[in-house]
């Protein structure tokens, strides 16, 4: 599991806009692959996916502000998380457990549908 952030395309970059999504939640793509087009103040540019895999979900920062994802499970998920890093102080290695369990719930929902 990859997270794709918005990329920074210069040091005076603060915002930037997705014109438009290559594509959809489910759709599988290549690292490396357009996925969406993003327009900042001084251009329009494509932005890759870091990984190869199956696109999980979107989200952006208007999703957070108005509690779509305030659902019961996110509450766990956050805890679990939260935990990590308290219990770990080493980035890469709290990443490397956060993935894990990621990957773990991932591999359960898919059991499920």
């Amino acid at each position: 599991m990859a997270d794709v952030i918005m990329p920074k395309m210069g040091d005076a970059m603060t915002e930037g806009k997705v014109l438009s999504w290559r594509k959809k939640v489910g759709d599988q793509v290549s690292k490396g692959e357009p996925i969406a087009e993003i327009e900042t103040d001084k251009s329009t540019v494509e932005m890759e996916a870091t990984a190869t895999g199956t696109l999980a979900e979107i989200v952006h920062e208007a999703d957070l502000k108005d509690q779509k994802f305030a659902r019961d499970e996110a509450r766990g998920i956050d805890l679990a998380l939260r935990g990590l890093l308290s219990a770990i102080k080493d980035d890469q290695e709290a990443l490397a457990h956060g993935l894990t369990l990621f990957d773990g719930l991932y591999a359960t929902i898919g059991e499920r549908a």
